[in-house]
């Protein structure tokens, strides 16, 4: 994965205040943790941000500059957005060591239309992250996940997926990530539908839907 550079300013003050006050100067507040105690408060412009946001996504490899301090390696964690109007709002940022590896959850992304779609089969999403293990460079973007020749009956596992090299894959082996499975041609019954037919076989001492 490809390293972004972001520029970012350390801010002193912290609240709803001081947050305002940034957001008016088009800044946007941000967190930097790691080891040794490392939490530094930060504030990076909305605009680059914007931009950078366009072409990454969280999991994304960041070098953060930061004014009066030194270049950092992150790793950017969390991207947090208002609910309405989904402007950024919030950053977070753990440093990293680009010769050690780290664990993280990248996105799962399936390509194909599974041949059992096409023969009437229904398909199921049951896995949308994978926990994995790698060293920084080798971080990908998502797994792919080719489920075209996938038939009904027929499922894909964690252990079945084909991973770049230098990824381990810290989510159990067996666990499902997509299936295909045949309809169901007719609707289970429900709780009262069940009801109603044992009530007429007490009463009258037939089956539901019995006749004479």
């Amino acid at each position: 994965m490809k390293q972004a550079i972001l520029q970012a300013e350390k801010r002193q003050e912290v609240g709803k205040g001081a947050v305002g006050r940034l957001r008016r100067r088009g800044m946007v507040p941000a967190v930097l943790y790691g080891a040794d105690n490392l939490n530094l408060n930060l504030a990076l412009p909305l605009r680059e941000l914007n931009k950078f946001l366009a072409s990454f996504g969280a999991n994304a490899l960041v070098k953060l500059s930061v004014a009066g301090d030194r270049e950092y390696s992150t790793l950017l964690r969390e991207v947090q957005r208002d609910a309405v109007k989904q402007e950024v709002i919030h950053l977070d940022f753990m440093e990293i060591s680009m010769t050690e590896k780290l664990s993280t959850s990248v996105p799962i992304r399936i390509t194909g239309e599974a041949k059992g779609v096409k023969e009437g089969g229904v398909i199921q999403y049951l896995l949308r992250e994978l926990d994995i293990e790698c060293l920084p460079a080798d971080l990908p973007e998502a797994i792919m996940v080719d489920v075209g020749e996938l038939g009904i009956g027929e499922q894909i596992l964690v252990e079945d997926l084909i991973l770049p090299e230098g990824v381990t894959a810290l989510t159990e082996g067996d666990t499902q990530v997509v299936s295909v499975v045949a309809p169901r041609l007719e609707e289970e019954k429900g709780p009262e539908e069940e009801e109603a037919e044992v009530a007429l076989e007490e009463d009258t001492g037939e089956k539901a839907g019995e006749e004479e």
